[in-house]
């Protein structure tokens, strides 16, 4: 997709309010501080009145396409998975990219999943609809103002508090319903009955299939439409200087996987109270209860289940004539033994719950009208128990399956603790001289406990594992802020980190940044304060210190929280260390109506955990190691903006932004080849040769590059499979008449694994979001776009689905497009051809594409009785404008395998207010 149509889309999604209030007047200072040194700046945060609150599941999803740099990237579309976000790039070579959350001032440690699972998201317990505001923080020293915490970015989520005299009870209810926005275009029964007999003939089969009398279509079989519905009850007000919001809230969402349903029960109670004219109490309750789909808690479970179903014969019958489930085998009696995926939906019993307990009490008291303290105390306790079932089933006339039914129960616990202590002066003398300190202490300790237990059903053997791990940090930190005539301006935060675990070298990590700002608008001379309010011009550097993570299976031990007895593993671990420089202009335009912001940047990060390979044993996994660099450069265009006109209005929020990236594993000295993937074989070996690795990265390219063979056509004579069989000593299976024909792109006379060439990486470079809003008097229609372009997406499930040796069904397009002796100049290899490598160049496609978001139509019903009713109708993801040939481009990793298919949802809601 062409760059040049983001730009011009231009800029960011809209807020899409349910009213359209008028645009906040540019405040004296732009970036007035929030205690932490955070912009005020409209363009990074995602506000309460956006109407997707009670349409998604996570609140991170409402980020999506909001903020200029923020990329955002779906794990799964199972309901409750999480998501990877990338501000500004990838920051870190291993382990979680997302920036950290903090929830009311306190983080949000994300859920680590064990093998089997899909990624819980860390705020799964959050209730989207209890959200005030979200601020993305990108300013270089706001972000060292969190330290460790701060590396790859803060997300600052603040919840609701009452605000209105008169107490509001507001009722919120939401009914979806989704289906799979696409499904593969399979072969119905006759044509792949024809498709297996060619192929059967091609590989000297003499079974052959006759005239088909069951067409099965197996993914509409596992596949249905999935309803959802919400309801959200709150009340909010101010009283006697007490500020209140209480809400409960019930979410239900079913997956598109038969038997997969997501509930969420949820309850909040938020308290603040002044007392007398210098102290401020406050108090916040959080508890929620989470049934997770059995796809969440068992991802194995769904892989399987949907591969099979892709893959599944269209002849083979749901059920037997005597109403057992068919099975391939019993079938065909081939030696493919695939379950009958319907039975794995009722064989294949998972579920899981998670419960999450937020308490945080806080209290401000004015010492002096210059001079403050504050005091910040939170407890967070999460306990994810799940519990699956695993069956392998005997194929009657089929010995070598052997039955077995396992159960596996897993509890993990998690106590987090979190305190802090600040105080702020603000000092100003001669007028123009504003001098702003704050100095404060924080403390983190988490612990976390892990039982793991299972066996056979029938007795044969059981299995039990438990851990323990404690981990936290503590940190002293320092913020000042010189003003001079409200026109100059100068940040600095300084803060130290201190792990009870120390790394192989260094007990301390510091983290040190500065922003200067120039208010251009406060000068005399400026003279277009009516059509340029505001101008900005800021620019800023830091350093911080990172904690290496994604260490997940060295002996069941992690970085960020290392168990106990494993710290013997940190020795060739020490401190990562990541520098920011930013620059930029903020700008108001029409009287206030129009905000624009243009950001450049360059991230680049020393002493990277990696995953070092070389020199071990072979199949001895992989050792933790620093000294990878990585560098991310780009740039960020954000506008937000309204008009009003008597009865008439329209809202406009939108971004684009790019981003380029580049790793050395080892640093810039020299190159190393790790990771794992698609193998080619060697030339020498008498042909079986020794498995090269192709999926790695490569110095100076981005990271998590892709390495593919070039591939040029099809083998369409014998004159073209002599030529090849030149190259190399692949047999007949691989080098054939209808086959593939790779090219010796360096000229040394053989295809080897020298040949691989950077086809692209999984994060894309540019990314864009649009949003408008229409109003006409009670009436208003919201549209979202969002949209990326830059990266490239391996397609696994095509390497499966297109290229089996004819046992499995086959994508249409293949079908038509197959070489025949009749057809020698087709595009696709013969029916039944088997390839030898994963990572050629065909099973790569681009990744970009354009999303219609979010649709929604609202109208305001006046009701004398009432303060407000809405009724609201809508979609979500209804169409997607992309080459992507998969189910979704949108892949967080960059690999398609087993994809669960993205929702296309249509949702009608009420909302009314006493």
């Amino acid at each position: 997709m062409d760059r040049l149509f983001f730009l011009l889309l231009l800029v960011p999604v809209a807020l899409l309010q349910a009213q359209l209030p008028d645009l906040p007047a540019a405040p004296a200072d732009s970036t007035e501080l929030l205690g932490q040194g955070i912009s005020r700046f409209p363009a990074n945060r995602v506000t309460d009145a956006q109407p997707q609150a009670g349409l998604v599941v996570t609140a991170e999803q409402l980020l999506r396409g909001q903020i200029g740099g923020l990329i955002t990237q779906r794990d799964s579309w199972v309901p409750g998975s999480a998501s990877h976000l990338y501000l500004y790039g990838p920051r870190v070579m291993t382990g979680n990219p997302n920036p950290i959350f903090i929830i009311d001032g306190m983080p949000v440690f994300p859920e680590r999943p064990r093998d089997g699972e899909a990624s819980l998201s860390e705020l799964i317990g959050l209730n989207p609809e209890d959200i005030a505001s979200m601020q993305v923080v990108t300013d270089p020293a706001a972000l060292a103002r969190y330290g460790i915490q701060g590396v790859k970015g803060v997300v600052l989520i603040t919840t609701q508090q009452g605000a209105s005299e008169q107490g509001r009870l507001t009722y919120h209810t939401t009914f979806r319903v989704s289906r799979p926005a696409r499904r593969y275009p399979l072969l119905q029964a006759a044509d792949w009955t024809q498709y297996y007999n060619e192929a059967a003939t091609y590989r000297g089969d003499s079974l052959l299939l006759p005239p088909p009398t069951t067409d099965t279509d197996w993914q509409e079989e596992i596949f249905r439409p999935a309803f959802g519905t919400s309801h959200q009850l709150s009340y909010a007000g101010l009283r006697n200087k007490t500020r209140y919001y209480a809400s409960g809230n019930y979410f239900m969402q079913e997956g598109l996987l038969r038997q997969d349903k997501l509930q969420r029960l949820s309850g909040r109670l938020n308290v603040q109270q002044q007392l007398g004219q210098r102290l401020t109490l406050s108090g916040r309750v959080a508890y929620s209860v989470t049934d997770l789909p059995a796809s969440l808690a068992n991802l194995t479970r769904s892989q399987s289940i949907v591969n099979t179903a892709l893959l599944m014969a269209p002849t083979v019958p749901v059920y037997d004539s005597d109403g057992l489930y068919t099975q391939y085998y019993d079938y065909f009696r081939h030696s493919r033994p695939y379950t009958n995926p319907v039975q794995q939906l009722v064989d294949h019993q998972s579920e899981g719950t998670q419960r999450e307990l937020v308490t945080q009490l806080g209290a401000t008291y004015r010492l002096l009208d210059r001079l403050s303290l504050n005091y910040h105390l939170g407890y967070r306790q999460r306990h994810v128990t799940t519990y699956r079932e695993s069956l392998l089933y005997t194929f009657r006339g089929y010995p070598d399956t052997i039955y077995s039914h396992t159960y596996d129960n897993y509890l993990h616990k998690t106590d987090q603790f979190f305190s802090a202590l600040s105080a702020t002066h603000t000092q100003t003398w001669r007028e123009h001289h504003v001098l702003t300190s704050t100095a404060g202490t924080e403390v983190h300790f988490w612990k976390e406990t892990m039982e793991q237990y299972g066996g056979d059903l029938e007795g044969k053997y059981t299995s039990r594992r438990y851990y323990r791990a404690e981990q936290g940090f503590r940190s002293v930190w320092a913020d000042l802020t010189y003003t001079f005539k409200e026109r100059y301006q100068i940040q600095w935060v300084n803060r130290w980190d201190k792990l009870y675990a120390q790394l192989s070298k260094h007990h301390h990590g510091i983290a040190s940044a500065a922003t200067l700002t120039w208010k251009v608008h406060q000068e005399n001379w400026w003279s277009w304060g009516g059509s340029i309010p505001q101008l900005e011009l800021y620019a800023g550097f830091g350093k911080l210190n990172g904690v290496p993570e994604g260490v997940e299976h060295l002996g069941g031990f992690s970085i960020l929280k290392p168990r106990v007895g494993s710290l013997p593993a940190l020795m060739f671990v020490d401190w990562e260390r990541h520098y920011q420089a930013k620059t930029g202009v903020r700008i108001a335009l029409l009287e206030g109506k129009l905000w624009g912001e243009l950001t450049g940047y360059s991230l680049w990060g020393k002493e990277l955990m990696f995953h070092m390979t070389e020199g071990l044993p072979p199949n001895s996994g992989y050792f933790p190691r620093s000294g990878g660099e990585m560098v991310n450069r780009g740039a960020s265009l954000a506008l937000t903006g309204q008009w009003k006109k008597d009865r008439w209005g329209y809202q406009l929020s939108g971004n684009v932004s790019y981003n380029k990236n580049k790793a050395w594993p080892y640093g810039q000295k020299g190159a190393v080849v790790m990771g794992s993937g698609g193998t080619w074989y060697d030339t020498t070996g008498g042909g079986s040769g020794t498995p090269k690795p192709i999926h790695h990265p490569t110095d100076g390219q981005p990271l998590g590059a892709y390495r593919a063979y070039l591939t040029e056509g099809i083998l369409r004579d014998q004159a073209a499979v002599d030529a090849q069989r030149v190259l190399t000593t692949q047999s007949d299976r691989y080098i054939t008449l209808g086959g593939r024909r790779f090219v010796d792109r360096n000229g040394s006379g053989a295809i080897d694994n020298k040949d691989p060439f950077v086809i692209g990486a999984p994060v894309p470079a540019w990314n864009m979001g649009l949003s408008q809003q229409f109003r006409y008097g009670a009436v208003g229609l919201n549209v979202s776009l969002q949209g990326v372009t830059g990266n490239v997406i391996l397609r696994k499930q095509k390497y499966e689905l297109l290229y089996n040796e004819g046992w499995a069904n086959v994508t249409q397009d293949r079908f038509q497009n197959r070489w025949t002796p009749e057809h020698p100049d087709a595009t696709e290899p013969r029916a039944g051809y088997w390839e030898p490598v994963a990572y050629a160049d065909a099973f790569f496609e681009p990744g970009a594409y354009l999303r219609i978001q979010h649709v929604g139509l609202t109208y305001e019903l006046p009701v004398r009785s009432l303060q407000a009713m809405q009724f609201s109708v809508g979609g979500q993801n209804l169409y997607t404008v992309t080459r992507y040939s998969g189910l979704d481009p949108e892949v967080a990793d960059g690999t398609d395998a087993y994809a669960y298919p993205s929702p296309r949802t249509f949702f009608i809601g009420l909302k009314v207010s006493l």
